[in-house]
């Protein structure tokens, strides 16, 4: 499994030990384990050196000066070398002693340190990391003329560790490279090579499930491998044994992780991955000039295993965005991907049905409009596309009545629903084109029913009121509409009113704290506007104009 990394050590090992190689190079790109590589050669390298003859590793992040960089080098021997071989340091006098004091903060005004550094650096391997991170007033020609001095003068072996993808100069660095790096070697771990040198051993519940999807997603940084491990031990945690009822939310989390740090070559936006369909195929014609970008995303989620996204999408998303991670809402959401018996026996007849419709010759008509029927058993557990999915099916094989039976069952259950599954209207509109009519209609009838359960103003006056929100209220603000908010505006009076516009002005002042509170903010502005446009008649206008000016917030809502 780590033949590869194997082979990379073994290079560097024996590229460090080869007395004709002064300067060496590691590559490769942030965060694939180069320093990790340096620091597993190293025990080889050191092991029978003497401790003032062990290697010195620095950094340069920041380092602005060619003096400034042997100062650190001074520094890490210092600080390095054990009491028992401090002595071979000091042997050089109190000129050395008293510099060597002030390299904290590397007063190097005088000679002392150019004078000691050859000595103390004589048959040493020098290890000099982080190279384009240099500070960008050290040139890279500067650079290379220490290493070539202290190679070829003072015997002294050197290796840079680098992104050269990163680094500033790299003309000069191409230029020089030649001349002054003996060998470069190149540091292109796999996924799975990363995922094993580091996190083999990791106590995550899901360790295999992560693995497979880095693998997937090709992922070779070992920070952001890190990073995806952190968030999913984080869910494991937080919502505890039900973590298992659902493992694709691993493969979700790896995605939309990656994609924050870009570190795919091609990674899908989030409203890509939020919207993603792949039942949508049967309802709409594919365009021969559809983004063969489009095409790479979906083939990258179609083998993640990655079908449709919900609310642990939306929950993932903010929580990598802003490090804040709601809870509750997980919960919930773990809550409803509780599968019972049912509903996993449906995952796997969906599966096996769809695997058969694409590539088994031998499922004929007759047994697909068989498999199709067989759904209706199961009509309760199928959500919005599935059922539209399966209807276009059998459309396709010119079975109307199956379709018909399919959609009028499904739409007999939708009426006994408390709520339209959780689904808003600005996400009805995103995925109308790619669900049956029917199913849509019904859909938008459940939503205009739900949102008279709880008005716009209800729902503001209970934030108002309690200074606090549930997902009743957040849904209200979610499903908000400008014409909602200009009719809310206009029917309310008195003390209702002063709550309803002090909310919204409070939350514009001091700073919106939920993005559902965000869009009916955005609802209030717009509607706002048109009260304030000089054609609009009614005693409305005064009174908000008013209560804006008394918030100095006038400027938002000048039309632009």
């Amino acid at each position: 499994m780590l033949d590869k990394y194997i082979s990379t050590k073994k290079a560097l090992v024996e590229a460090l030990r080869d007395i004709d190689i002064k300067v060496a190079a590691l590559t490769g790109t942030w965060g694939t384990g180069k320093t990790y590589l340096w620091n597993e050669a190293k025990s080889e390298i050191d092991a029978d050196l003497p401790v003032h003859k062990k290697s010195v590793y620095i950094s340069i992040f920041g380092v602005k000066t060619i003096n400034e960089l042997k100062g650190r080098i001074g520094q890490n021997i210092y600080f390095d070398v054990s009491s028992k071989y401090k002595n071979p340091v000091r042997e050089m006098g109190k000129i050395l002693s008293d510099f060597i004091e002030k390299w904290t903060d590397y007063s190097l005004t005088d000679s002392a340190l150019n004078l000691a550094l050859p000595k103390l650096l004589s048959d040493r391997l020098v290890v000099i990391d982080d190279i384009e991170r240099k500070h960008a007033s050290l040139e890279i020609d500067e650079l290379l003329g220490f290493l070539d001095e202290y190679s070829e003068l003072h015997n002294v072996k050197f290796l840079l560790i680098l992104n050269d993808d990163k680094l500033l100069g790299k003309k000069v660095w191409s230029e020089m490279h030649e001349k002054v790096i003996d060998v470069e070697i190149k540091h292109k771990p796999t996924s799975e090579e990363c995922f094993e040198m580091v996190f083999a051993r990791d106590n995550c519940e899901n360790l295999q499930e992560v693995k497979k999807s880095i693998g997937v997603l090709k992922i070779n940084n070992i920070r952001v491998i890190g990073r995806i491990l952190k968030i999913v031990k984080c869910v494991e945690r937080v919502v505890g044994e039900s973590n298992k009822s659902n493992p694709a939310w691993v493969a979700s989390t790896a995605l939309l992780t990656a994609c924050h740090y870009k570190v795919l070559q091609n990674e899908p936006p989030f409203e890509f991955i939020k919207n993603y369909n792949p039942y949508a195929k049967h309802l709409q014609a594919r365009d021969d000039k559809t983004d063969s970008k489009e095409l790479d995303w979906e083939e990258l989620l179609n083998e993640l295993g990655f079908y449709h996204a919900d609310d642990f999408e939306d929950v993932m998303y903010d929580y990598i965005d802003t490090g804040h991670l709601n809870e509750s809402r997980l919960i919930e959401v773990f809550r409803q991907y509780s599968f019972t018996e049912q509903a996993e026996r449906l995952r796997i007849k969906l599966r096996d049905f769809y695997k058969n419709y694409y590539w088994n010759r031998n499922f004929d008509t007759k047994l697909l409009l068989e498999e199709v029927a067989y759904f209706t058993e199961m009509i309760d557990q199928l959500n919005p596309n599935q059922v539209s999915s399966l209807a276009a099916i059998a459309k396709e094989f010119g079975n109307n009545s199956l379709e018909n039976k399919l959609l009028d069952a499904w739409l007999n259950v939708a009426d006994n629903w408390s709520e339209p599954q959780r689904i808003t209207q600005r996400e009805l509109n995103s995925i109308a084109e790619e669900i049956h009519p029917r199913v849509r209609d019904k859909l938008q009838l459940l939503l205009e029913r739900h949102q008279t359960s709880l008005i716009l103003s209800e729902a503001v006056s209970r934030i108002y009121e309690d200074d606090a929100w549930g997902d009743d209220e957040l849904r209200s603000l979610k499903n908000s509409t400008i014409e909602q908010y200009f009719q809310t505006l206009n029917e309310l009076n008195g003390d209702e009113l002063c709550d309803f516009v002090t909310q919204h002005l409070k939350w514009m002042r001091h700073g919106v704290p939920h993005k559902d509170i965000q869009y009916g903010l955005k609802n209030f502005i717009h509607a706002s506007r048109k009260i304030l446009e000089p054609d609009y008649v009614g005693r409305l206008q005064f009174i908000l104009t008013r209560a804006i000016n008394e918030y100095a917030l006038m400027e938002n809502f000048e039309s632009v």
